[in-house]
């Protein structure tokens, strides 16, 4: 209350003293924040686009649910630690529900009973690219990522069956793989435990946009050609983890 009850010259001095104490606060790095770490993460992965799309006239849904996802990262900073390197290798996975599909059939005016069966989604991906850190106190910090790379990733294979009384009929597409370009942008918090290690968290947008070839039915008339999807892969993912400071 003294500098505001003195002199506009005091009061100058007061405010730029006060000023120059807050951005030491801020704005300064630490040799902890300096250090490079490398993170392990953990988390939820929520389909999006034609990946969680159970439409049946949609030659590209892929049917997905919410799933979960593993992360390992690296981050080199740069210069005062503002800016940086970083590098990720990711791995997806998503159970699939093809119960619309399944309707279609349960539809028909037969005597069978249906029952359907698919595998999960799964993608793995490595990417690289760079992100900025912004210091909330000496010990917090916020972090937008963006980064570009490859991901390879498995359409799951699926199967419809009709039975009655022993008999019956199968409708099976089978699975394939296939790599195709992958980009991340995201936002993260990173909270200092120490010397060594810290919390870590990220919420970041995931893309991809593989063709798949070679994609069969086998049915009771044969095995027939099923296109060549081509599924908009994208997810939004929350993970929370542990960063070691090396």
């Amino acid at each position: 209350m003294r500098c505001f009850a003195s002199s506009n010259l005091h009061k100058t001095r007061c405010i730029a003293s006060l000023l120059i104490v807050v951005l030491m606060a801020l704005g300064p790095l630490n040799a902890q924040n300096m250090r490079p770490y490398i993170g392990v993460t953990v988390g939820a992965s929520l389909p999006m686009g034609d990946l969680s799309s159970d439409a049946t006239n949609n030659p590209n849904a892929v049917y997905a649910n919410a799933g979960g996802m593993f992360d390992i990262s690296f981050n080199y900073p740069l210069g005062k630690g503002y800016f940086g390197l970083t590098a990720l290798l990711r791995a997806q996975a998503m159970p699939t529900d093809i119960q619309n599909l399944k309707d279609i059939f349960a539809q028909l005016q037969t005597p069978l009973r249906w029952t359907s069966a698919s595998d999960a989604w799964i993608s793995g991906s490595l990417l690289m690219g760079g992100y900025a850190s912004y210091p909330l106190t000496r010990i917090a910090r916020i972090e937008g990522r963006a980064m570009l790379g490859a991901s390879y990733a498995t359409l799951p294979e699926f199967n419809i069956s009709g039975a009655f009384f022993g008999q019956g009929v199968d409708f099976t597409r089978n699975s394939a793989s296939n790599t195709s370009l992958a980009y991340l942008l995201g936002l993260g918090y990173r909270l200092s435990l120490g010397n060594r290690v810290d919390f870590i968290s990220h919420l970041d947008y995931f893309s991809s946009s593989p063709t798949f070839t070679n994609i069969t039915l086998i049915s009771p008339a044969g095995t027939l050609p099923f296109g060549s999807p081509n599924p908009a892969a994208t997810s939004v993912n929350l993970s929370l983890g542990i960063a070691f400071k090396l």
